[in-house]
């Protein structure tokens, strides 16, 4: 359990929601480099995006 001000939250409970949000910043981030500069759309950067929205979306909304 972490507390934050007066609330307790289970780490599970900030991790995901911060990682799903990380997610979609870095394939935004991508999306506006592919756009103002001549690169590929899909590379590492992407990846990682991806796997973190993936993974995020899955451990919130689908694992209970």
């Amino acid at each position: 359990m972490i507390q934050i001000f007066v609330r307790k939250y289970r780490l599970e409970n900030i991790v995901f929601p911060v990682l799903f949000l990380f997610g979609i910043v870095i394939m935004c981030l991508n999306v506006f480099y592919y756009l103002n500069f001549d690169a590929s759309i899909w590379n590492w950067n992407m990846g990682i995006g991806v796997a973190l929205f993936a993974y995020a979306w899955y451990h919130l909304f689908y694992k209970k």
